[in-house]
């Protein structure tokens, strides 16, 4: 039988979890903001 997870279990889990989870998010997107601006800079650069 599983054992489902309590509204405690839930917040506990949130509280450790959702920090690492938003900084992975925040990061991925300054990466592709970044790798964007690098395209735009060769781009450029190609058209020269």
């Amino acid at each position: 039988m599983t054992k489902l997870l309590t509204r405690e279990d839930v917040e506990r889990i949130k509280k450790t979890w959702w920090p690492n989870i938003q900084k992975l998010c925040r990061d991925y997107l300054t990466l592709w903001d970044e790798l964007a601006n690098e395209r735009s800079i060769s781009d450029r650069l190609m058209e020269r």
